[in-house]
């Protein structure tokens, strides 16, 4: 059996009177058998099915402390599945949990301080040479299944993961799907603006993935349903 579920959770600084219990963990205030947790159990009847958590938001989320929590202890219970979503090179004044970045010639340009044609996430790295490398926060090496989300100016241009172009498929935003272990290096002489990146382990498991940016508007992720039902069938936003 096999199945792959996106759960997409906006979380933005809202004020809450009652978020946890006298113990400290948090409490369900919603249904109390929601859609999306039979999907989740039925990770333990598959080998290789995937549930993804998606958080998008304002600092609570972009500090990734939460959601690292949450990431462990899900991961712990349902299996790892990786890393994935990530932004693709370091994001001032924030912090990703599972990654660490190294590498020179690509900017990083914030949805808050332009207005450029952003993917999901509202983070891109714009490149025109250089490189930056991806590795595993916990120093993992194994192999991954990549998918990036670019924009090449022309169709015809390619980027290179690992030392293998992966060529474009047309002018506008793309997803862009390969294998690669990690570390996992991505370089271009062609510019390119390259967007969220997915990260993921072959295999069961679930991944909880924080794209936040401090400061963040609801109004900036008005794409995100759009673009998610472009890479996984009909995201659940709660």
């Amino acid at each position: 059996m096999k199945f792959n579920k996106t759960l997409l959770l906006t979380l933005l600084a809202l004020p809450i009177t009652a978020c946890a219990t006298n113990d400290g963990l948090l409490s369900n205030y919603g249904s109390n058998r929601p859609a999306w947790l039979n999907k989740l159990q039925q990770l333990n009847n598959t080998s290789d099915g995937k549930f993804r958590i998606i958080q998008v938001g304002d600092s609570h989320t972009a500090g990734d402390y939460f959601t690292d929590r949450l990431r462990r202890r899900l991961q712990q219970q349902w299996g790892n599945g990786g890393i994935g979503w990530v932004y693709p090179n370091t994001v001032k004044g924030q912090r990703m949990a599972t990654v660490r970045y190294n590498g020179s010639g690509w900017n990083t340009i914030s949805s808050r301080k332009s207005h450029s044609d952003f993917s999901f996430g509202g983070i891109e790295a714009r490149a025109d040479g250089g490189s930056v490398t991806l590795s595993a926060a916990d120093g993992s090496m194994d192999m991954q299944q990549i998918s990036i989300f670019g924009k090449p100016v022309w169709s015809e241009q390619t980027l290179t993961v690992n030392g293998r172009e992966i060529p474009a498929t047309q002018n506008g935003w793309q997803l862009l799907r390969t294998n690669a272990s990690l570390p996992m290096t991505l370089s271009s002489s062609m510019p390119w603006q390259i967007g969220f990146i997915n990260i993921e382990r072959p295999g069961r498991g679930v991944t909880v993935s924080a794209m936040g940016i401090n400061g963040a508007q609801l109004s900036q992720w008005s794409n995100g349903g759009r673009v998610c039902g472009k890479i996984w069938h009909k995201p659940k936003p709660i």
